[in-house]
């Protein structure tokens, strides 16, 4: 197999694929999730949803997931008892978190208005050229409205991607794979419920 010759404007490209993500959630946009984001065939691995295929699965799940009130007991225990909430497989035997369903909640991030912010990050090209690996720092913060108006919930963590160049075009950077790990959340979790 011929090694692609690695070209440094990729770097650029796969750090603006990565932050279209976050202009996405913010603007609402979420074709911009289908068209300049993900792969069709994407796999992701949210904290909120695990073991999602496809974009589609993804951004209904981003725009509509399910808010359990126990589900935010056991994150809130996880982070006083210093426990990942990382893939269920990893965790103790006694450790358990309910799954939360991406469909038919009344919460939905779509109605609830956010800014992510992305900080340090680390970009590997991969020798063949056509994919690459990035893990980033983000900060999200969601702004409650309604009853919450004032209250805000704000979430640090990283995204650990891998992008393939789309049909092997320079310029044309897409994620094939996401995992979207928390480190903390901090403020009123409720503001997740919307109005």
């Amino acid at each position: 197999m011929a090694v692609s010759p690695i070209n440094p404007v990729d770097y650029n490209v796969i750090k603006n694929t990565i932050a279209r993500y976050c202009i996405a959630l913010d603007t609402k946009d979420w074709a911009l999730l289908k068209t300049a984001v993900f792969t069709p065939d994407v796999q992701a691995d949210f904290p909120f949803n695990r073991d999602m295929r496809g974009v589609d699965a993804v951004s209904a799940t981003i725009q509509g997931r399910s808010v359990r009130s126990h589900v935010f007991l056991a994150s809130s225990l996880s982070l006083f008892l210093r426990l990942p909430l990382t893939h269920p497989s990893s965790r103790p035997r006694w450790w358990k978190i309910p799954e939360l369903t991406p469909m038919g909640a009344k919460t939905r991030l779509k109605n609830i208005p956010t800014q992510h912010a992305l900080t340090t990050q680390m970009v590997e090209i991969q020798p063949d050229g056509v994919t690459a690996k990035a893990t980033t720092y983000f900060t999200g913060v969601h702004f409650g409205r309604g009853k919450w108006q004032g209250q805000h919930l704000t979430s640090w963590g990283s995204y650990v991607d891998t992008l393939v160049r789309d049909d092997g075009k320079p310029g044309n950077w897409l994620i094939s794979k996401r995992t979207v790990l928390f480190t903390e959340r901090l403020g009123e979790e409720r503001v997740m419920e919307g109005e």
